[in-house]
């Protein structure tokens, strides 16, 4: 009723000869060519019909800034997670200190690196609720052509390279040389690269799940039955070569296996181990002549008391110390540029209605209304 009068109404005739006005008057200056014009030459070569004025690495390099500011503003939470990693590593150095290179520290070395591969696992899941938290102000954002999705989670992937170092550096100098680990700085840095490369890994997991999953129930449910299959497939309770055949095939599209086999083969490849104790048979008092003695780990050879590390990888679980850097280690960076590519599309291409908020609705009320006229809106 109101809507009626209103467009019967004087001042309503009124406004739509302003408009009709305004309309021809532009018409005639050609003022909006003029600002069409203007506003294709600002656009930095960007194509005509793109909704951006910008180019993409320009809108990286300023997303690169403020997403810095940012971190330093978070840097309490920041300072908490740093001490979260070098109290973890303190715990597990403690654990595990001054292991002896003998076959009775074999299984406990593999124990301790499953356990450093599987707490940086689950220390990012973190990564899923920030993410899905942020998806609301990333959205309004690209609805406004403020900038490019992808270009942000390229940015955000790079921070999470330099922020992943910090932390893996902090808890591999810590646990390292705590554990006797091999001595030389070639392993101690091989164990730092996989240990932050599979760091940044699974934090581009986790953003991919975050982007591409509508609600943080459906991500964090997903990723933790992901997290739970990777782990116990890892390749370190059970070798690969063990496995059943129809689930064998999930130790090849897990991140956590590849990096588990090139931490092995950089700590266990290149020691020589020492049979003692229980493994060598026979044993016990006056059996001290390794001629007729054996060891039972795999890869020992009849009359030798040590046995290669790398045979021992090769045998028992299929690790070859060869493929440290062209097989393990660039497989984890596969899956991390895999993960980087999957998040950017998902930024860039999936919208939920979730995502865009929610209005409230009231029920009209079924009152009598009197209509009004033109005299009752003058008044």
């Amino acid at each position: 009723d109101f809507e009626r009068a209103w467009r019967a109404s004087s001042q309503h005739r009124e406004l739509e000869q302003q408009l009709a006005a305004f309309a021809s008057q532009v018409a005639e200056d050609k003022r909006s060519g003029e600002i069409r014009d203007f506003v294709n030459h600002s656009k930095m070569g960007q194509r005509a019909r793109s909704p951006y004025i910008s180019t993409f690495g320009f809108q990286a390099r300023l997303l690169l800034r403020r997403q810095l500011l940012i971190a330093w503003g978070a840097r309490a939470e920041h300072a908490l997670v740093f001490f979260t990693y070098c109290a973890f590593a303190a715990l597990t150095a403690l654990s595990f200190m001054n292991l002896e290179a003998d076959s009775e520290s074999v299984r406990i070395r593999g124990s301790l690196l499953f356990l450093i591969l599987s707490f940086v696992a689950l220390a990012e899941e973190s990564t899923v609720p920030k993410t899905l938290e942020n998806r609301r102000v990333n959205l309004k954002h690209k609805r406004g052509a403020y900038f490019h999705p992808a270009a942000l989670t390229l940015v955000e992937a790079l921070l999470d390279l330099v922020l992943g170092a910090i932390k893996c550096l902090l808890f591999a100098v810590i646990v390292y040389f705590a554990t006797e680990m091999v001595g030389t700085a070639g392993h101690f840095f091989t164990f730092y690269l996989q240990l932050a490369t599979l760091c940044a890994c699974m934090v581009a997991f986790f953003r991919s799940l975050g982007l591409a999953l509508p609600t943080v129930d459906i991500a964090l449910t997903v990723s933790g039955v992901t997290l739970l299959l990777w782990i116990t497939l890892s390749g370190y309770m059970q070798s690969t070569g063990g496995m059943r055949v129809y689930m064998r095939w999930i130790s090849f599209v897990n991140p956590l296996a590849w990096s588990m086999r090139g931490l092995l083969a950089d700590q266990l490849g290149a020691v020589d181990i020492v049979c003692s104790g229980t493994n060598l048979v026979p044993s016990g008092p006056g059996f001290d002549n390794i001629a007729y003695q054996v060891c039972t780990l795999a890869g020992a050879l009849p009359g030798q008391l040590t046995v290669r590390g790398a045979d021992y990888l090769s045998q028992s679980m299929q690790v070859y110390v060869e493929d440290k850097w062209r097989r393990y280690y660039v497989a984890v960076v596969g899956f991390w540029l895999l993960f980087v590519a999957l998040s950017a599309v998902a930024s860039e291409y999936i919208e939920y209605d979730i995502m865009v908020g929610s209005a409230i609705v009231s029920k009209r009320r079924k009152t009598a209304v009197e209509p009004l006229t033109e005299d009752l809106v003058s008044d």
